[in-house]
């Protein structure tokens, strides 16, 4: 049975198609622990409860020595090619369509997320059956998951962990009642009298730290914003503002949009800058089309000034 290396991160959790493939090969994986993550008890560990396998793991300079062996390209293999210049061309990749594949669902394997330390297994369940239902949850995933890979590949990003959760519950207040959002929104310190739609951001910000009974600056203003975006965004902030705009589940219906947002979150990982600027403009005409007034929301009218007329 040939056996195929997988390069381990060192944060977790792996993306979703990484760990779809990882339970279909089980007894061909050997890992392959990179330079950056020197705790191989703590890895072992890991592998063995979400997959419930005890994983051979060689260190990444045996792994170089050898020649003509498969070889699983997932991110942190693009990562030592693209940014360490590492050459690989000595091994078989075996791409599973690491850019190509199906950017419309990574609800593959529930039980990954809830093993791993983001989010425990009581809180997601009552996320799950309480705040998002159906299409919303597969957006709220989408958004936490897209936003934990543009995390992975920005220096200045040190928890992923946190950008996955705020993805996740970025829209948590979104489907319950409007007199109640409005309840909630008063008591966020963001708040400023503001149309119905976007009463949910602020609703969300103050449902995340009960409910997860955590303050989390980043989560918190993350959500705060992720509707209208504000002034002077930080990354982690504008990380997720993005991933919400770009999810490819808004455009499924139109194939051209679906094409270009899907290019521009691949071109995010890394050039997040020029992503997040072509996203500004998009904004506007995403407004125009809508035919909303940038006037009628403070915040909107913030970040389109900020933003758009430096």
């Amino acid at each position: 049975m040939d056996k195929i290396y997988f390069l381990i991160k060192n944060k977790y959790p792996l993306s979703l198609y990484e760990e779809d493939f990882i339970l279909s090969n089980k007894g061909k994986i050997i890992f392959v622990n990179n330079y950056d993550y020197s705790d191989n008890k703590e890895l072992k560990k890991y592998i063995k409860k979400v997959f419930n396998i005890y994983p051979t793991i060689i260190p990444i300079d045996e792994f170089l020595r050898l020649n003509n062996v498969n070889l699983f390209y997932n991110d942190i293999v693009f990562y030592i090619e693209n940014i360490k210049n590492y050459n690989l061309k000595n091994f078989n990749i075996i791409k599973k369509d690491v850019y190509k594949h199906n950017w419309n669902n990574f609800i593959t394997n529930e039980k990954l997320i809830i093993n791993s330390s983001i989010i425990s297994k009581h809180i997601y369940k009552k996320i799950k059956k309480k705040y998002l239902y159906s299409n919303r949850f597969n957006h709220a995933l989408n958004v936490g998951f897209i936003s934990y890979k543009i995390g992975f590949f920005q220096k200045e990003i040190n928890d992923n962990n946190s950008l996955f959760l705020a993805g996740l519950i970025h829209d948590i207040a979104k489907d319950i009642d409007i007199n109640k959002q409005k309840k909630l929104a008063l008591n966020n310190k963001f708040y400023i009298d503001s149309k119905d739609y976007v009463l949910h951001q602020f609703a969300g910000a103050e449902i995340y730290k009960k409910l997860l009974r955590d303050n989390n600056p980043d989560i918190y203003t993350s959500i705060s914003f992720h509707c209208t975006g504000k002034k002077d965004m930080n990354l982690f902030e504008k990380i997720i503002f993005l991933s919400d705009k770009y999810d490819p589940l808004r455009y499924i219906n139109d194939k051209n949009k679906h094409s270009n947002k899907i290019k521009i979150l691949q071109d995010s990982y890394l050039d997040f800058s020029h992503s997040f600027e072509y996203l500004t403009l998009d904004q506007v005409s995403y407004f125009k089309s809508k035919k909303y007034d940038i006037n009628e929301n403070y915040y909107s009218k913030e970040f389109y000034n900020y933003y758009l007329k430096k």
